[in-house]
């Protein structure tokens, strides 16, 4: 029986573990995990591949890249300001109406306004410039010029010149860096976002979606109608016959214990007499008692207890609300970070405009655009300085027929040009950087946001991205935000079951997710197991244990043989005026120390090997002494006495009547105690396990039992039995 039972138990021991520690495979419902979860964490992941193939692109110093984004913004960051003022997403547009006054427009879009202003002057003179408008232009007229004011011009020309071509280098550097820049952008985004989603290795974190996906798992697992839960009832039921074993043996000991302890008749003692049997045996049942809540059985059956008090139906309802609760935080971190920076996933876009930056598949309008504003700077420099040149050294070309020497067409020609679309040039140049500007201005203020940002931050900004920080979902999340994703010490990896909490019902007291699924189920199952790993060595039954053995050998000996006078109790007897007189008659002394059986009978097992004279005995000798009253069914009979009143042998033979008084007192009393347990058939008849019969299965090699007196709860109810001491000493062999 017990091998059977260990086999089941072992079972539920590999099942409950399975259940508390790692749900089976489940699919996940759209309430944790949506369809737009799954599609951009696989566009992350592939953003990833996409992006990140050639790694880290170009080189960053730290701090020269800040005081970059500090210039970008210049001063006060406006973007930071409008996210802290805002109360709500809705509120942005209204708070970012106040924050950008005019005046600060001005200052960061200048380079537009030139353009503007540049645009409009030509209209108003510039114009003239055209050889088309010649007759318009004034103080048109032949001038000299100094050969000093020439050289300065030359020399302010070439100084031009290598501003334009350092310019040039310098864009062509920044076009670059840009092209680096955007990729490093793009490729970091997909990690934060992949790493977010999915998890990462360095620092480890497993990620929000396998994180819900366990969650979920579990909490479906959970339901009463899960398979899990359906083969856990089926576990449960299976190995309940190593809890009933249990009750059964604990419930008939605490019987035993109780009939020849606390229920044990005190008119024993009263009549003199002391149960000899009860003083030997409770020690032995004690130890019986230990040996069984030290055996392999009883640490199964703890385990299956804790295992269905875990899993009950009321636990499990607990625990799911417990995940689903959770939950909430992680769903808020998993969609700000999907809703942040999703856009940064759509690689197709993200090659298509990389392609429009390097060329990469698509026509590089920009470093096409970036070489032909390059190229025209160079050519009105080249332009420039032929003029200079020109002008300098061939403003008048060679006399004819005494005329003055005239001036050549170059330089004004050079000058002209350049003049004319240098000024549009200046245009064009003056919009593009206003626009960049515009553009660098917000872009600065999010990546310095972003380089900035922490749980403080986070929280400062949070109602404007319509995150509550306030409720205890928010806190969860900037806790989760803080330790794991953007960790100050990334060599640490936090526990995310100690970063999600929830309110004790009763106390409000906050329980972190830990103490509720690991301290309170887990390791108080795992607790239990380990004990059966304690005893599992045990090669011992308990059949075969020497204590139960020595207990069966004691229970071997009638009880009533063992209710008696001891030599202990001689003494008294001698002395007392009453029973006294009848020890100085041999043959009454001799079977004084006697029990209240009637045969004479010997001790046995733990009792040792003496043999203890019955009441027969002692009456037969007393009945030497007068005549006989054969009034009893028993042998406690008392004796007319038939000599002389006050004669040493009459004293003797009144004592004697006296001492078998007693023991007639002890063999008549009703009040032993035979309990039974209630039958849970009618909740009325008796039932006694040892009326308990079992059936064998050769195919499972286990025994069924039946008429062990448990009710449908697995408890037992004592049925009170008074009894005589014959039934008495029936009921304890």
């Amino acid at each position: 029986v017990m091998g059977g039972l260990q086999r089941r138990s072992r079972c539920l021991a590999a099942f409950a573990f399975f259940c508390v520690l790692r749900a089976g495979s489940v699919q996940a419902t759209e309430d944790w995990i949506t369809d737009e979860d799954i599609e951009v964490a696989a566009a992350a992941k592939a953003a990833v591949v996409d992006y990140c193939q050639e790694g880290f692109q170009g080189e960053i110093d730290a701090e020269a890249s800040r005081k970059i984004l500090d210039d970008g913004v210049g001063g006060g960051n406006k973007m930071l300001d409008i996210l802290r003022g805002a109360e709500s997403n809705s509120e942005l547009a209204t708070k970012a109406a106040e924050e950008i006054t005019w005046d600060w427009l001005f200052f960061k879009v200048g380079a537009l306004v030139m353009s503007v202003l540049l645009l409009s002057l030509w209209f108003f003179c510039c114009w003239s410039c055209c050889p088309c408008c010649k007759c318009c232009r004034c103080g048109a007229r032949q001038r000299e010029t100094s050969m000093l004011i020439k050289i300065a011009m030359l020399v302010a020309g070439g100084a031009l010149t290598f501003g334009i071509i350092f310019s040039a280098s310098y864009a062509m550097a920044g076009y670059n860096s840009a092209v680096d820049g955007f990729n490093n952008m793009a490729c970091t985004s997909a990690k934060l976002l992949n790493g977010t989603l999915s998890g990462r290795t360095g620092p480890y974190f497993l990620g929000m979606m396998p994180i819900l996906e366990i969650f979920q798992e579990l909490e479906q697992q959970l339901d009463s109608n899960s398979e899990m839960m359906d083969q856990t009832r089926g576990l449960l039921d299976y190995t309940l016959p190593v809890t009933e074993s249990v009750t059964i043996t604990t419930e008939t000991i605490a019987l035993l214990k109780d009939a020849i302890g606390a229920n044990f008749p005190s008119e024993v003692a009263e009549n003199k007499h002391s149960c000899q049997f009860c003083t030997g045996l409770t020690p032995v049942l004690n130890e019986v008692v230990d040996v069984l809540d030290s055996s392999i059985t009883t640490a199964l059956s703890a385990a299956r207890v804790e295992v269905e008090k875990q899993l009950s139906a009321e636990n499990a309802e607990k625990l799911q609300q417990t995940f689903q609760t959770a939950a909430e935080p992680l769903i808020e971190v998993k969609v700000l970070f999907r809703d942040t920076f999703g856009s940064f996933t759509d690689t197709d876009k993200f090659l298509q405009f990389n392609g429009y930056l390097t060329g990469d598949g698509q026509t590089p309008y920009v470093k096409i655009i970036t070489a032909i504003i390059i190229v025209i700077a160079l050519a009105l420099s080249c332009c420039m300085n032929v003029g200079f040149l020109s002008f300098v050294f061939f403003e008048k070309g060679k006399a004819v027929a005494g005329e003055p020497k005239p001036f050549r067409k170059i330089p004004h020609r050079c000058a002209c040009l350049t003049w004319c679309c240098g000024w549009w040039f200046a245009i064009l140049a003056f919009f593009v950087a206003g626009l960049m500007t515009a553009i660098a201005v917000p872009l600065s203020g999010m990546c310095i946001i972003m380089d900035d940002l922490s749980p403080q931050l986070l929280q400062d900004i949070a109602p404007a991205l319509d995150f509550n920080t306030s409720s205890d979902e928010g806190a969860q999340a900037l806790g989760i935000i803080e330790n794991c994703l953007v960790p100050p010490d990334p060599t640490l990896n936090a526990m995310l079951l100690d970063l999600i909490w929830m309110r004790n019902e009763t106390t409000d007291e906050k329980e972190t997710l830990r103490e509720i699924i690991v301290d309170q189920v887990k390791d108080q199952i795992q607790a239990v197991f380990a004990a059966v790993d304690d005893v599992a060595g045990q090669n011992v039954t308990l059949a075969n244990d020497s204590k139960v053995i020595l207990l069966r050998e004691m229970f071997r000996n009638p009880v009533d043989m063992l209710i008696m006078t001891g030599q202990s109790d001689i003494q008294d007897f001698a002395s007392s005026p009453d029973y006294g007189a009848m020890f100085s008659q041999t043959s009454l002394q001799e079977k004084a120390v006697s029990s209240v059986r009637c045969a004479t009978d010997t001790m046995s097992g733990g009792f040792g090997n003496l043999t203890v004279s019955g009441v027969e005995a002692f009456v037969s000798a007393l009945a030497t002494f007068g005549t006989r009253n054969v009034l009893r069914t028993d042998c406690a009979d008392t004796v007319v006495c038939a000599d002389v009143v006050n004669s040493p042998r009459r004293e003797a033979c009144e004592a004697g009547n006296r001492f078998v008084t007693l023991k007639q007192n002890i063999m008549d009393l009703q009040n032993f105690r035979c309990d039974v347990f209630v039958d849970p058939q009618d909740m009325s008849s008796d039932c006694d396990p040892l009326s308990m019969t079992g059936t064998f299965n050769s195919t499972s090699g286990i025994t069924t039992w039946t008429g062990g007196c448990l009710m449908p709860d697995g408890t037992m109810v004592r049925k009170v039995k008074p009894c005589s001491l014959s039934d008495f000493t029936v009921y304890l062999q």
